[in-house]
């Protein structure tokens, strides 16, 4: 093994661990010699196992590695070295998988992913995020739930397909994915499953979202950081009434007409857009007044609207603990660099 790391996945290390393995083909299996504890607590702690610990139990014997190979469901590899390694046959013979995270692997290109992903039906998660060598998907995965492909290279055509070929598809992170255009977020509108959607940092055009916005059924929607206008996000507004989570951080654009239908009430009282919207991020939309704002946070007390400088909307002079005038909006945070927890955990902006 390495001198670094004795979990190394290079090729020497590999080769070595596949050496032991058949060796302890010759022997009788660990579990025949007393260690059933071991197995035991395999199976309640493998769903938790980091992908190098599930590699380290691989190579201690050949029933626990056939045990790992067929009961672990998730896989998570930080900076996963890609092609410049044999991991991907660990990562093959590993069958039932259901959730697979190679977060932050810049060297992860197309052809490693393809040969992870061969023959996957039943995977429900990926996570790509930041794998910047990736421009192309190619899955057939009809039961996959999730996929964060932020900061990857994908184009129109890649998330056409996967959305073609996902219907199950329930939340969706694009985050910085600069060659998408407007055409690949309006087949999101076709995606009647889609619940949550980030696009925040794309090139997300007005009608790309309006498009968006039919497939009608967005619980969370970020846009932070896209030149839209009024009218696209009430497309939203209208068209998504089981919307909870809004992020519109850096949409200078938008004035107080996009705010208008959070204060329209029916004749009994009842508000009538997006009635179960519980959190609002407005950083930096310096278009909006504090009147409008301040109006919709009188209409719906329990909306937590974030990235309003709290010195904007408080006319006394006394101040508070913090050192900045209180905020008569009791909701508000009076910073934004944090303020939606779906986000792609980088901040969009400070």
């Amino acid at each position: 093994m390495c001198i670094r790391d004795r979990f190394c996945m290079c090729d020497k290390c590999e080769g070595r661990r596949c050496e032991l393995r058949r060796e302890s083909r010759m022997s009788a299996p660990l579990s025949d010699d007393g260690h059933d504890a071991l197995m035991v607590f395999l199976s309640g702690y493998l769903s938790w196992m980091p992908g190098w610990e599930m590699s380290m139990w691989r190579g201690v014997s050949w029933d626990f590695k056939e045990w790992v190979d067929k009961s672990a469901t998730n896989l998570s590899i930080v900076n996963c070295k890609g092609t410049r390694s044999s991991g991907y046959r660990v990562i093959h013979e590993m069958r039932a998988l259901r959730n697979i995270s190679m977060r932050d692997s810049p060297l992860v290109n197309n052809l490693f992913l393809a040969q992870v992903l061969a023959n996957r039906p039943k995977l429900e998660s990926l996570d790509l995020s930041f794998c910047s060598k990736v421009t192309k998907l190619g899955l057939e995965c009809p039961d996959m739930t999730s996929l964060k492909v932020a900061g990857t290279h994908i184009a129109d055509q890649d998330l056409v397909q996967v959305l073609d070929r996902c219907p199950k598809l329930m939340h969706l992170d694009v985050t910085l994915c600069p060659r998408l255009t407007w055409k690949g977020f309006a087949a999101c509108g076709k995606c009647s499953s889609l619940k949550s959607v980030s696009v925040a940092n794309c090139h997300l055009s007005d009608k790309g979202l309006s498009e968006m916005s039919k497939c009608g059924s967005l619980t969370e929607l970020n846009v932070a950081g896209c030149d839209l206008s009024d009218e696209s996000l009430l497309d939203v507004l209208e068209g998504n009434s089981g919307l909870t989570a809004l992020n519109l951080t850096g949409c200078s654009h938008l004035t107080d007409k996009v705010l208008e239908p959070l204060t329209w009430t029916s004749p009994e009282g009842q508000l009538e857009a997006c009635p179960w919207l519980e959190t609002l991020n407005l950083s930096e939309c310096t278009s909006l007044t504090d009147d409008k704002i301040l109006e919709v946070t009188q209409l719906r007390p329990e909306l937590r609207i974030f990235g309003i400088r709290a010195r904007r909307l408080f006319r006394s002079p006394v101040p508070n603990p913090r050192g900045s005038r209180a905020c008569s909006m009791p909701h508000c945070s009076e910073y934004a660099a944090d303020a939606m927890a779906h986000n792609t955990g980088r901040p969009l902006s400070t």
